[in-house]
């Protein structure tokens, strides 16, 4: 799992400044960012947001569908 690191660490042939990005198994990268010392560099996937539902352009559907009204009408 690669990680992005927010803070310095350094140590024996590794020194890591904010920001850069290393490779890690998945139980150090758990425990990285746990600790705050690093976040997930790759962003998690995500399912793009559907389109909202348009209504067909056209006439409105009138509200009004009692019969004997449409008879006292004429």
């Amino acid at each position: 799992m690669r990680v992005r690191f927010l803070v310095s660490m350094a140590g024996v042939g590794s020194v890591r400044d904010p920001g850069d990005v290393a490779e890690c198994s998945p139980g150090e990268a758990a425990r990285l960012i746990a600790a705050g010392f690093a976040e997930p560099a790759d962003p998690p996937a995500t399912v793009p947001p559907e389109k909202p539902h348009r209504a067909k352009p056209g006439k409105p559907e009138k509200a009004d569908h009692d019969p004997a009204a449409k008879a006292e009408k004429r």
